[in-house]
């Protein structure tokens, strides 16, 4: 990797390379996760011999100026784009390139759910975008129904709440929801995540912040209830969003990439 990580403790397999000696390396692949790096870095650090290997741009976010008129960054026919839900795929305008999905991997927390607490918990970790994350449907709800707010998801103290609200309109589902439902957590959800918790099933998906804060105290009045949506819940996304099926995903693309003959002669 080219620049400094904060990660290295954590990722042991993961190297960190000063710029300056970028151009002595051999690569495999190169992925691109900001558009600075694909539009200047990669020809201030890299020689052309290095830029002919197979590129993946990872883009984590959907479009921010126009939900369906943005045209994505890439413009590269060898850059193969991965979004990390089904909904950004279908927002960005990619003239045709080549997309793929590879959702998160999210290791399961070790608590399990007990929602003894008759409240419900909403995790937004930026303020920069406060319409779009639904901080002020956050505090609509706030205003009618029993809701704590937290910057990060603590699985132990979020395990003794009776249900998640993400009150988002508009952005990529968060970890913290993804987290959520591996613990057990019912979740209730504004938009944003339709594909992700199955209306009635893992919660409850509306558009109406009326009838989410019906839902709300629904199961506030009722732990028997969110326990059996939260059970699903975390059934459901431990499958789907299990380590495993990550890591195999990946591996997939980076071996159809390496051993395609183009990148064999290129490399």
């Amino acid at each position: 990797m080219v620049g400094r990580s904060d990660h290295d403790e954590a990722a042991p397999h993961v190297h960190a390379v000063a710029p300056e000696e970028a151009r002595r390396q051999k690569f495999d692949l190169i992925l691109f996760q900001r558009p600075q790096n694909y539009l200047d870095d990669q020809y201030e650090q890299l020689t052309s011999a290095q830029r002919r290997v197979p590129k993946i741009y990872l883009e984590h976010e959907p479009p921010r100026d126009h939900p369906v008129d943005s045209r994505h960054v890439v413009s590269d026919a060898g850059v193969v784009v991965v979004h990390v839900s089904h909904f950004n795929r279908l927002m960005w305008d990619h003239g045709g390139l080549r997309t793929r999905v590879i959702e998160p991997g999210v290791p399961a927390p070790r608590v399990r759910y007990s929602g003894e607490l008759e409240r419900g918990l909403a995790v937004i970790g930026h303020v920069t975008r406060r319409r779009a994350l639904g901080i002020d449907l956050y505090d609509e709800a706030k205003r009618r129904a029993p809701l704590d707010l937290a910057f990060e998801l603590d699985a132990e103290a979020a395990a003794r709440y009776r249900f998640f609200f993400f009150p988002a309109r508009y952005a990529s589902p968060s970890l913290a929801v993804i987290q959520a439902m591996m613990i057990g957590m019912p979740v209730l959800a504004a938009s944003g995540v339709p594909d992700i918790v199955r209306h009635g099933i893992d919660g409850f998906v509306e558009a109406d912040i009326g009838c989410l804060v019906e839902r709300m105290h629904e199961l506030a009045a009722d732990r028997q209830r969110a326990a059996l949506l939260g059970a699903a819940a975390r059934e459901h996304a431990t499958a789907r969003f299990g380590m495993g099926r990550f890591v195999a995903d990946w591996n997939r693309l980076f071996n159809e990439l390496i051993r395609a003959p183009t990148a064999r002669h290129a490399a």
